[in-house]
């Protein structure tokens, strides 16, 4: 007891410190990368960042073409050991597998932005869900009226109001369509429009300085390609997940009435990460059965494009080199010399879903 009493404030400190210590022991193994998360969230976020981690020592699974998703399994940047430590949040039964997607972009001084995406799945409990999933999973296909259409191997919104909005920093968009391959393409909602004009070269043809609708050596695509640099023009996130993507630059007769991509597309460039919308992309977003040729009155029925009023378009004339498409009450025929407000189109991918109804009021909301 004299042995107690005359150490007690030294037995004390012993026992402070190992309480200290395995109070750091339970936190350092609770929500650390590879523990168990305090949510589905949280556990996303450990996993980015191990994967981050992970690639500045394995640099050679990272992407080698900008643009391009490769994606690197959990397992792989996780020892086995610490693989079996991540389990669902409510159950520690359950056990959870996932994967990175990581792409990157060049900025304006050509150096690499990496974006390092988390997927997690955790059997029937959680599953990160990326923008597609989520709305091919609760969007019903229709046959009429707004929503949601299968138009061959895409799926393509049409209709006055369809759950199609999405905001990105603070610019508002429209998905138009979802590919094969699971490419989101969206349009801008409102301004920022950009502000020119389709080209305004000498034409030989014309013998008048009224352009040559060759896109891809325009000025319009110029001023896209400006208009993407622009540091005011995009916040972060916009140009993290913008993608470049095949876009459609083949020319279109000026008597062919059906409403297709098939001469629209019988020529693609990839090369840019904005475009403008083809004639195609108006024309199928109307949900008017009476809608049949490019040129009926009825497409701006029932078609949440009409709201951009005159749009132009990257449809050229096969016939006359001077001449693009745009829209107006049906399809017009105008010079390429004409100055235009256009309504920008690029496409994302590797997003994930963080909230929203795809409303106005709640438009969906990506991270």
């Amino acid at each position: 007891m004299n042995f107690i009493r005359e150490n007690i404030l030294k037995i004390l400190l012993v026992v402070g410190v190992l309480i200290v210590l395995i109070i750091v022991l339970i936190a350092c193994s609770g929500s650390g990368t590879t523990g168990k998360a305090s949510s589905y969230p949280k556990m996303e976020e450990n996993l980015k960042n191990a994967a981050t981690r992970y690639l500045k020592s394995h640099s050679d699974l990272l992407p080698t073409e900008e643009g391009k998703i490769v994606q690197v399994q959990m397992d792989s940047i996780y020892t086995k050991k610490q693989m079996d430590k991540v389990t669902a949040v409510d159950d520690s039964s359950v056990k959870c597998d996932g994967y990175v997607n990581v792409s990157y972009r060049l900025d304006n001084n050509d150096e690499k932005n990496y974006r390092v995406v988390p997927h997690i799945k955790c059997a029937d409990k959680y599953e990160t869900e990326e923008l597609y999933m989520h709305i091919l999973k609760n969007e019903d296909i229709v046959t009429e009226y707004d929503g949601l259409y299968q138009v061959g191997n895409e799926y393509i919104f049409k209709g006055e109001e369809p759950n199609n909005y999405l905001q990105i920093g603070n610019n508002l968009y429209r998905i138009m369509s979802i590919d094969e391959n699971n490419y989101i393409k969206i349009i801008t909602a409102k301004k920022p429009y950009v502000n020119t004009l389709w080209d305004d070269r000498y034409n030989q043809n014309t013998g008048k300085e009224d352009g040559i609708n060759d896109y891809y050596r325009s000025r319009m695509r110029e001023a896209l390609k400006k208009y993407y640099i622009d540091e005011d023009s995009y916040s972060t996130l916009e140009k993290d997940v913008f993608v470049k993507h095949s876009i459609c630059v083949g020319k279109r007769s000026e008597s062919n009435k059906e409403i297709s991509k098939t001469e629209e597309c019988s020529m693609t460039m990839d090369e840019d990460y904005l475009s403008l919308p083809i004639l195609y992309d108006f024309f199928i977003a109307s949900a008017d059965k009476n809608c049949k040729t490019i040129y009926d009155d009825t497409c701006r029925n029932y078609n949440y494009l009409a709201s951009l009023t005159i749009m132009p378009t990257l449809t050229a004339s096969k016939e006359n080199t001077n001449l693009v498409f745009e829209i107006g009450d049906t399809a017009m025929l105008s010079k390429a010399s004409r100055n235009r407000k256009a309504a920008v189109v690029t496409y994302i991918t590797n997003v994930i879903y963080s909230s929203g109804k795809g409303t106005l009021e709640s438009p969906y909301i990506i991270k």
